[in-house]
């Protein structure tokens, strides 16, 4: 599920509420920033969106299946969202 969603999310989470001048801190207190921050983006990552990518995953294995795990190109948009009712 993570290469679907949640790294980006992640990274996204990471980056705006990094307000910090890394280069003043020592490696430690950037570690421990850093697990700050991933732990915070876990614990209010929304479910539905989690939800979302799984059911995006599914979808796409099916194209790979059905395309004999050949390369699909680019992951075209499932719509599962929208199936779905999600954001």
């Amino acid at each position: 599920m993570c290469d679907l969603g949640f790294w980006n999310s992640m990274k996204s989470h990471i980056s705006a509420h990094t307000r910090v001048e890394w280069s003043e801190l020592s490696e430690e207190e950037i570690q421990e920033k850093l697990w700050e921050l991933v732990k915070q983006c876990v614990a209010e990552f929304d479910p539905a969106k989690l939800f979302s990518i799984a059911l995006q995953k599914r979808v796409l294995m099916d194209r790979y299946i059905e395309n004999g795990g050949a390369k699909i190109g680019k992951e075209p948009h499932t719509g599962v969202r929208q199936e779905w009712g999600l954001k």
